[in-house]
């Protein structure tokens, strides 16, 4: 005779229970003293199964509430990000997920209309035809005229006090910022058949023997003396490097959701920028292109706009980039 698996063994013991059911049927007797008679059989089962499910429970609360704790540490959820990001970044090649980064639903629901919630945004950038310049500005300005309105603008003495301004900076300067770096960085894109900034940077300086020490990118910055302090910048930075690169298609910036208010500033070299209304200003608002000169920096809300750069082919071009996010937004 075979041994019962425990699979087999409950089918034949649901079999008999099921056989004396008919039985007590057959003899007389009603469902409910059918079941009264039975409970004292049934009672154990239901706390065993009852202990079950709330052991279940207990334990997926155990684990949200671990998840929630381990989220809740900065250092832990900004990794997290990032190990995300880079895998995301990793699979571009295979799934081409930047169609759908800015959508709000994965399916479309022809019954549901969010353009409303926006309306206000759109109507501030449907008479905006060109991007403003300005020599110098104010905290005031800048928040009512261009961060309340969404409305991009370019800053032509914002850099003048900074380092990477008055220095004799060179790729060497990024080379000693970047290449001892033991994290990896959120996000590599290159034309070069390279994988990391670690190999682009040993590229730079295979023929230098001499080693230096990393610095923080923050050091070659400072904040933007026109930004209102209702604005809180992020950890985030961004670096756009290229040398006599014939682009032909602007590269785009997509930072996270939560960045409200960014700044793009060149270093050296020029830069061909363009703004795209995102949805649903795209059917109200104007495409915007314009040229970022050398010390000039362009702020805008990511939220509303996508931005696309396109570096100059006839010279060395140096961009840094940062994010931020306003109570205003």
């Amino acid at each position: 005779m075979r041994p019962k698996n425990g699979k087999y063994a409950a089918l034949e013991i649901n079999n008999e229970i099921h056989s004396v059911y008919e039985y007590c049927l057959a003899a007389g007797l009603t469902h409910d003293e059918i079941a009264e008679k039975a409970r004292p059989l049934l009672q154990p089962i239901r706390v065993e199964v009852g202990k079950k499910y709330l052991l279940m429970i207990l334990k997926i609360s155990l684990c949200c509430l671990a998840l929630s704790y381990t989220l809740s540490s900065d250092t832990i959820s900004r990794s997290i990000l990032t190990q995300g990001r880079y895998f995301m970044f990793k699979i571009l090649e295979f799934w081409d997920w930047t169609e759908i980064y800015s959508e709000t639903c994965l399916l479309g629901n022809p019954y549901y209309n969010d353009e409303h919630s926006y309306v206000v945004d759109c109507q501030a950038c449907e008479d905006v035809f060109d991007v403003d310049f300005l020599n110098s500005t104010t905290t005031e300005e800048m928040s009512q005229n261009y961060i309340q309105k969404n409305i991009p603008v370019i800053v032509r003495n914002a850099m003048t006090d900074w380092p990477i301004m008055n220095e004799t900076f060179t790729i060497r300067n990024l080379t000693d910022e970047f290449f001892f770096l033991e994290d990896d960085v959120c996000m590599f894109q290159s034309n070069l058949k390279i994988k990391n900034h670690r190999k682009l940077f040993e590229l730079l300086s295979k023929h230098e023997a001499e080693k230096w020490y990393a610095h923080l990118l923050r050091r070659f910055y400072s904040r933007p003396y026109f930004m209102p302090p209702t604005v809180q910048m992020t950890e985030s930075n961004w670096l756009f490097m290229s040398a006599f690169y014939n682009g032909k298609k602007f590269k785009k910036i997509d930072p996270m959701p939560s960045i409200t208010v960014m700044w793009v500033a060149q270093v050296w070299g020029t830069n061909q920028i363009q703004f795209k209304p995102k949805k649903p200003c795209h059917k109200t608002c104007n495409v915007l292109e314009d040229t970022l000169e050398e010390g000039e920096l362009v702020l805008y809300n990511p939220a509303v706009w996508s931005f696309g750069y396109l570096p100059d082919d006839e010279t060395e071009n140096l961009a840094l980039a940062a994010g931020g996010f306003s109570h205003f937004s």
